[in-house]
């Protein structure tokens, strides 16, 4: 359990003063039955600010948010990447947005000075687009969750930035390319990803390959907001537009998870404010490398304008 916690928040800088949250752990034996060659189901539930969260190996947590405190029983046959994610991170995000800080889907990148929060479905290419920003030696600030905390004299960002978590060929693709030289690595298409949509349906594991090590970026705990950028897939290229307040608003809520309306209307409200100031666009693009050019073209004020259709509202034609 103490590798599990060291993996999850140990290169995270230690605050000064005495913690304001407690996660208590305790590993036993289980009773319920788990079929240990199959990936167990994960559930999440919350309610007045109790928490709950586990599997069906028998693991689970159960925490008082307003509190922050937490008691989380540990079935020994549960994967250590279930505890570690949903025992422990899950438990502690929940805990950090009770206290002011708003969780958002998205990865969160510094190219050329400027913070791109990358917004998107799952497969978007959130994490892939981070992994080659990374591997072009710019920054990444948070792979699929970042946090706007809004709680000091400024508002920042705040993210897990050490690792990027992709599916098994994505991940050797990079791996296997050359190191950074200013040009990126090797382009590839979003189509390699795709083929990879039953693994993840089955619940196959990521890999996990560390930013600085794997791939040659940097990595920033903190960065100040910036613009927000919706991914979407393309046949050809790459192409970038500019979205104006209304139609920004609109694909924020559109993309909104469970688990981010969990959280204070207001808080989300307040985020996706901030983050519009600092513009708001489309990127669509038929690869990893002709994302990655457009976002730099984005950092240095080059923006290849096109038509946005405006998502239809009801009662609209």
């Amino acid at each position: 359990m103490l590798a599990l916690a060291r993996a999850a928040f140990g290169r995270f800088a230690r605050p000064p003063g005495e913690p304001d949250i407690l996660v208590e752990a305790v590993v036993a034996d289980g009773t319920v039955d788990g079929a240990p060659d199959t990936p167990p189901h994960r559930f999440h539930r919350e309610r007045g600010g109790l928490y709950a969260a586990g599997d069906d190996r028998g693991s689970v947590v159960v925490a008082d948010l307003a509190a922050g405190r937490a008691a989380a029983f540990v079935d020994r046959r549960s994967p250590p990447d279930v505890v570690r994610t949903v025992l422990l991170e899950s438990t502690v995000w929940r805990m950090a947005a009770w206290r002011g800080r708003v969780a958002l889907h998205a990865a969160a990148v510094v190219v050329r000075g400027r913070t791109f929060v990358l917004r998107g479905p799952g497969g978007a290419g959130k994490s892939t687009l981070a992994a080659k920003a990374a591997r072009a030696g710019h920054t990444v600030v948070a792979e699929e969750v970042v946090w706007f905390d809004p709680t000091g004299p400024t508002p920042v960002l705040r993210g897990m930035p050490w690792s990027v978590h992709l599916e098994p060929d994505a991940a050797a693709a990079f791996v296997g390319q050359a190191a950074p030289s200013g040009q990126g690595g090797t382009p590839r298409a979003w189509s390699a990803d795709d083929r990879s949509a039953s693994a993840r349906a089955a619940g196959a594991s990521k890999r996990a390959l560390d930013v600085e090590r794997d791939l040659g970026g940097a990595c920033a705990e903190v960065a100040p907001p910036g613009a927000l950028v919706f991914l979407e897939r393309a046949g050809a290229g790459a192409d970038v537009a500019a979205l104006d307040r209304e139609d920004a608003h609109a694909r924020f809520r559109d993309t909104l998870l469970p688990g981010e309306t969990t959280q204070r209307a207001a808080g989300l409200s307040a985020a996706c404010d901030d983050l519009l100031a600092h513009g708001a666009y489309v990127l669509r693009s038929a690869s990893p490398a002709a994302a990655l050019a457009a976002l730099e073209a984005l950092a240095g004020g080059q923006v290849v304008e096109s038509r946005v259709d405006r998502p239809r509202r009801a009662g609209q034609p």
